[in-house]
């Protein structure tokens, strides 16, 4: 379900062929990476920690970026939630 969302996020804010490409090409290798690791990675922390701890390790995850993220596109007149507001919502 995410993916063409995803897709349809990119089409539309980034113009130029160029940044488009990278886009989708950065887009990939993060799909790709996750769906090797995730699997291993859920399983190591289930069977370590416990099955909770899957839901714990978003956080460090999403931390980092959360405070920086920006208006997706301020000049055409959208507000993005940005800020901790992604961050908040997953934990209440």
């Amino acid at each position: 379900m995410l993916n063409p969302v995803a897709m349809s996020i990119i089409a539309n804010d980034l113009t130029e062929p160029c940044e488009r490409a990278r886009a989708i090409g950065v887009w990939g290798g993060v799909v790709g990476i996750s769906l090797g690791f995730g699997p291993i990675v859920g399983g190591v922390l289930v069977e370590t920690v416990g099955w909770r701890s899957i839901f714990w390790i978003n956080i460090p995850v999403a931390s980092p970026r959360s405070p920086s993220t920006p208006d997706p596109s301020p000049s055409r007149g959208r507000r993005g939630p940005g800020g901790w507001m992604p961050l908040i919502s997953c934990c209440w």
